[in-house]
């Protein structure tokens, strides 16, 4: 079981602090602080407001929930389009919150993972807050992505020189 607990630690961490935030960073790193705060309609959002929304839905659902804390959150401010930072304030904010997922991840157990939330009116289960996390973090990672490539036309080059058409084999 513990081999489970750690499995699962290692995969949140993998997928949100050493995948997607440091995509993130990398696309920001391309953008110019008015790209950041690009809207192409009513419709979409910012790279700003996209990181804002990721960071209070990870504190929410997956920080608080692992520390047994309350959280107080301002969705509708996330996607405010009023609510701007520049690129040192959103970079500061995923270094801390890259630092605080691991430290929450630490908290992972069999009991949080079984244990029934309810977040924004869900009922879940720690193990679905995990799953949860992952893919939004990932979902909003793509459409930053995106945004980054249709504004600057770069390659970002994520996986750099790796061989992906290497064929599938059990290690």
């Amino acid at each position: 079981m513990q081999a489970l607990i750690r499995n699962i630690r290692e995969e949140v961490i993998l997928r949100i602090c050493d995948e997607s935030i440091p995509r993130i960073l990398k696309c920001l790193n391309k953008l110019t602080e008015d790209q950041i705060q690009y809207n192409s309609n009513n419709n979409t959002n910012a790279v700003n407001n996209l990181i804002l929304h990721l960071e209070g839905n990870v504190r929410q659902w997956l920080i608080a929930s692992l520390n047994g804390q309350p959280f107080e959150r301002s969705r509708p401010e996330e996607f405010n389009r009023q609510n701007q930072l520049n690129t040192q304030e959103l970079t500061r904010l995923l270094i801390n919150l890259e630092k605080d997922v691991r430290n929450a991840c630490e908290e992972l157990t069999v009991s949080y993972l079984l244990t029934k939330f309810s977040i924004q009116g869900f009922t879940e289960t720690g193990f679905s807050i995990c799953v949860h996390v992952v893919e939004h973090f990932s979902y909003h990672t793509g459409q930053i992505t995106l945004i980054t490539k249709q504004l600057t036309d770069q390659d970002m080059a994520y996986y750099g020189n790796l061989n992906l058409n290497i064929q599938n084999q059990q290690v």
